[in-house]
């Protein structure tokens, strides 16, 4: 689970039209309060409009408060009516809400569904730059169905579909041909994320050497950090471990989901969209790369 839409109240889930009084922010922060003590620590929720998250808790946020665990980075946003109206039909009511959402966006899930037709900001082109704009995640590609129509009309849903959360791709790597056992093994990744999103959910990032045995190195890097068109290099290194068997090893690497219980389920972990060989069974990207390990001197 990404994040949990803070519904359930008012018409639609949207926190409107309700017979509870939602207007005062002391109301909404108490539901929003209870909602994150209720959730895992690292899971986030989403309000309906960006003020509601400011009334509560302040913001934007920035790249130091980002991920802090704090309920300021855990609560993002979640627009039931996207490119549908000027304002998207409310979402944005009051002075520098957009501008809010925008900079809030970089650091926390958001998504939501269009409600209308509005062709001046629900045509391909507009859409395809608020997406970015906006670091969508996720959409409900059932409503409105006359909009995801225009969108498959006008050749963008393929892009849409293809961009829409985080997508990471490898431009090249680097790794040492031969090493003795207890080395250190230092590999150079550059990868994109072409995704709209960054990840926003923790992740364990490993080393996989692949040989006479499998063994899996944890190396301090935070997928987090991989921010969306901007070509990062990542400089992993680990000790290769002093009772390895000699012999050639293939080099791979594991996005691993950071729950222990699904650490090593491969349907969790990521599958990077190039350059790589995808290992199913271990959920490992296989490198064009490998490395020949001898017996420690």
């Amino acid at each position: 689970m990404l994040a949990l839409k803070a519904g359930f109240v008012g018409a639609w889930g949207e926190w409107h039209s309700s017979t509870n009084d939602l207007t005062e922010p002391t109301a909404r922060r108490a539901i929003l309060d209870a909602l994150l003590e209720a959730l895992p620590p690292e899971r986030m929720v989403l309000v309906r409009r960006p003020s509601f998250k400011e009334d509560a808790f302040g913001g934007p946020l920035t790249e130091s408060n980002a991920f802090d665990g704090t309920a300021l980075a855990r609560v993002g946003h979640h627009n039931d009516c996207f490119l549908a109206s000027a304002n998207d039909m409310g979402t944005y009511q009051q002075p520098g809400e957009r501008d809010y959402a925008l900079a809030d966006s970089a650091f926390v899930a958001v998504g939501g569904e269009t409600c209308a037709v509005f062709p001046s900001r629900s045509a391909c082109a507009p859409a395809l730059a608020e997406m970015a704009e906006l670091h969508f995640g996720f959409l409900n590609i059932d409503y409105h169905p006359d909009v995801i129509q225009s969108w498959q009309d006008g050749g963008c849903f393929a892009e849409i579909s293809c961009r829409l959360g985080y997508r990471l791709a490898l431009l090249r790597h680097e790794a040492p041909q031969t090493l003795h056992a207890g080395d250190t093994l230092s590999l150079a990744l550059r990868l994109i994320n072409d995704g709209y999103a960054r990840l926003h959910n923790p992740r364990t990032l490993e080393l996989v050497l692949s040989g006479p045995v499998r063994r899996v190195l944890t190396v301090a890097a935070d997928p987090r950090d991989l921010i969306p068109g901007v070509p990062v290099d990542l400089c992993l290194s680990s000790t290769v471990p002093g009772d390895l068997p000699g012999g050639d090893y293939h080099i791979g690497v594991r996005f691993a989901d950071s729950s222990p219980s699904l650490r090593d389920d491969p349907r969790y972990a990521i599958r990077l969209a190039n350059g790589v060989s995808w290992d199913e069974p271990t959920g490992t990207n296989l490198l064009e790369a490998r490395v020949r390990i001898q017996s420690a001197p």
